[in-house]
């Protein structure tokens, strides 16, 4: 069985999409006025999907709460989208471009991909494109067609603004589409100061980002437990200066903001499945509870209690 649906595939994607039930059941649309549009997946599904799109002019923004895609643009390279991941993706009127998306099963999916017409963005601030040239860390753009698809670790704060927007509970109309867009318009406010604003990326060299990499599989695998910077430099085979430098310019935040970052996601999950939060502090290398409790309210904007209670 298959439903139409509007097409709430990240990216710059237009028309509408016939999918599976299983994945239309956990898709929900949000069209907040003419020109902006907020696509929630929020569920799991048991098998995979993967849908031909064309892409279209609108300026995309996606954050990867849990799961993980692939996208990549016709003749260009794939994307890897995995959870803690932001990607931004912008094209122009002139492009007919196609593209590829794989969405993967058997694992919680949870997604926000909030759309702006470019008429809309220049609008908000002057310009009807995004300069994502050189900005993002994981590039698949196709600068030949003026298209540009890219993802980098999402920052804390970006995590947030998605995970309130899934947890909306809001049951008027009004109230609901007014809360959605200042999310919609904070999402892009982020993207702007985090990525738009810094100078173009220098990345490390290949060697290093080999390393780099490992670190980062290291500190998600451990859930950021025990990943002290000297262990760290000792195990991918890096100084403590390229470790930090290079990690900043690669995924755009300090080893120690990462650590903070990966822990965090962790713990909320393990607060979902229902482990009591002394046992969350220890899983996550947190062995005062009220340093953990205190930096979880800073990170997640409320206390452990607040969020088991919420989700």
């Amino acid at each position: 069985m298959t439903n139409t649906l509007s097409s709430n595939a990240p990216g710059i994607y237009q028309h509408e999409l016939k999918i599976p039930a299983e994945w239309s059941k956990l898709s929900e649309i949000h069209h907040i006025e003419d020109g902006i549009t907020i696509g929630c997946m929020n569920g799991q599904t048991e098998n995979d999907l993967t849908l031909n799109v064309t892409a279209s002019a609108s300026i995309c923004i996606s954050i990867m709460l849990e799961g993980r895609f692939d996208a990549k643009f016709d003749g260009g390279s794939y994307l890897n989208v995995r959870s803690g991941m932001a990607v931004a993706m912008s094209g122009t009127q002139n492009t007919n471009l196609g593209g590829t998306i794989t969405f993967y099963a058997g694992n919680p999916f949870r997604l926000v991909d909030i759309r702006l017409r470019p008429d809309i963005l220049h609008q908000l601030i002057g310009q009807q494109q995004l300069d994502l040239k050189g900005r993002m860390v994981n590039d698949s753009s196709l600068i030949q067609n003026n298209a540009f698809m890219g993802g980098w670790p999402a920052s804390n704060i970006l995590l947030k603004i998605a995970n309130d927007i899934l947890s909306c509970r809001l049951t008027d109309p009004n109230a609901k589409r007014l809360y959605l867009r200042a999310k919609a318009l904070e999402v892009l406010s982020n993207v702007i100061e985090e990525i738009i604003s810094k100078q173009y990326i220098d990345l490390p060299v290949p060697a290093d980002r080999q390393r780099l990499l490992l670190a980062q599989t290291i500190i998600q695998q451990s859930h950021g437990k025990d990943c002290y910077i000297q262990a760290l430099c000792r195990k991918v085979g890096l100084n403590e200066k390229k470790l930090q430098a290079g990690f900043k310019a690669f995924f755009g935040q300090s080893v120690h903001h990462y650590i903070t970052q990966i822990r965090m996601e962790a713990a909320m999950k393990m607060l979902v499945d229902g482990m009591p939060i002394i046992e969350v502090a220890d899983a996550v290398g947190y062995s005062s509870l009220s340093h953990f409790s205190k930096t979880f309210r800073i990170q997640i904007g409320m206390s452990p209690s607040q969020w088991t209670k919420r989700n």
